[in-house]
């Protein structure tokens, strides 16, 4: 830069060296000065959309590989980024033609194989990524993201010890992968080894962009509890870390930690403050500690076998009052029927609801076939751009009413 301060090859250079050592925003800064010296640079454009999708800035990505791709169609490395943004995007289809765009280009781009079958995996179409992953391992076979991503199709396919093995594999090859350790603790979880399951699934704060952008996992000054059961005397902060459903889940574990002594201090979202003020540790305060609700399990006492056994916590009586009062009032009831119908209630991000294919994919069977008699939906969303598609995948119903129903009663 000493030499040639207004080289745009350089910048590029430069730009790409930052990225790798993932100083993204200096990266970025590189890679559109680039750009100001030389408009129609299209490697600084190709990692100008790396650089963007390292952010989770998927759209911004999208449209510096597209213009990329229009400077110069023959890309393979954009096509494969372009595809990744597309991914991000949860556009899966287009990112699995992007891919193929890249695997025409290049027949050997084992990342180009990899990559798809990640998308046909989220698409819960397992035996076209089954078939990309073994071409990935084919072509580079110590690829560790792809024996994760095979491993992980396997447990779509239901063949788990096929899965342990594929993650065994990979950890041998890298036993410091903390996404691959989070995804075989959640395959031994679904298996119900739940003390080696826990204690993998804490990967995910090793992991940054899992701990950043999945769990939302947030920074405090005081030291992270271990799991140790001295916590007589000692205030032990609970905060919130992935969605409502999860917070509620962790929630029944509580009053297990303040058998063990500790004062119990919770940090959740406002929606979920009125159930947790039920929650309940006895007094005192010496030293502060904190963890996950989600890292609960990784105490020896409050393993997932006790989970069947721990109560859920009530709704305040306002709450169920005024939620009867709307069901009624979409069935077009005046008072609440003697009997309960079948309701079916989902949430979570939009990625997530190709999640509810797998009954129907893995089993031949809809949804509608596992229930007695009709459901209505309840959407517990905040957008409801995917609802109606979701409900066509389960070949099943939604009630229009019920998604304009309010998920928070008033007061």
């Amino acid at each position: 830069m000493a030499l040639q301060p207004a080289s745009a090859s350089v910048l590029n250079n430069r730009g790409s060296a930052y990225l790798m050592l993932h100083q993204v925003d200096d990266a970025i800064s590189d890679f559109k000065q680039a750009l100001e010296l030389e408009p129609g640079y299209a490697d600084a454009y190709c990692n100008l959309g790396n650089a963007f999708t390292e952010l989770n800035r998927f759209e911004a990505a999208r449209l510096a590989l597209q213009q990329a791709l229009a400077l110069d169609p023959s890309m393979a490395d954009a096509h494969l980024a372009l595809g990744n943004a597309l991914d991000g995007l949860q556009r899966f289809d287009e990112a699995v033609a992007s891919f193929d765009a890249a695997i025409q280009l290049n027949p050997r781009y084992a990342a180009a194989f990899c990559n798809k079958g990640n998308a046909l995996r989220t698409l819960a179409r397992y035996d076209e990524a089954l078939a990309c992953y073994e071409r990935a391992l084919k072509l580079q076979p110590a690829d560790v993201a792809a024996m994760r991503g095979k491993a992980n199709t396997l447990v779509g396919l239901q063949r788990y010890p096929e899965a342990l093995a594929q993650f065994d594999r990979a950890l041998a090859l890298e036993a410091d992968q903390a996404l691959t350790r989070f995804d075989k603790g959640l395959l031994l979880l679904l298996l119900g080894d739940y003390a080696s399951g826990w204690a993998l699934y804490e990967a995910r704060k090793q992991h940054e962009k899992l701990a950043r952008y999945t769990c939302n996992l947030r920074q405090f000054d005081w030291p992270e509890w271990q799991g140790e059961r001295e916590l007589a005397g000692k205030t032990l902060v609970l905060h919130q870390e992935q969605g409502p459903g999860d917070t509620l889940q962790m929630l029944r574990y509580v009053p297990l930690l303040a058998e063990l002594g500790a004062k119990v201090v919770l940090l959740v979202s406002a929606p979920l403050q009125r159930m947790a003020a039920s929650v309940r540790g006895p007094a005192g305060w010496l030293r502060v500690l904190r963890t996950c609700l989600r890292s609960i399990c990784i105490a020896r006492s409050c393993r997932c076998r006790t989970a069947s056994r721990l109560r859920w916590q009530r709704c305040p009586p306002v709450c169920r009052i005024w939620w009867c009062r709307q069901m009624c009032t979409r069935r077009g009831l005046h008072v609440c029927p003697p009997r309960r119908a079948p309701e079916l209630a989902w949430s979570g991000p939009a990625r997530g609801s190709t999640a509810m294919t797998t009954t129907a994919a893995s089993t031949g069977r809809r949804l509608p076939d596992y229930l007695p008699c009709p459901p209505s939906f309840i959407r517990c969303r905040k957008t409801i751009a995917k609802t109606r598609q979701c409900a066509r995948r389960l070949a099943c119903r939604i009630m229009p009413s019920a998604c304009r129903i309010s998920p928070t009663p008033p007061g």
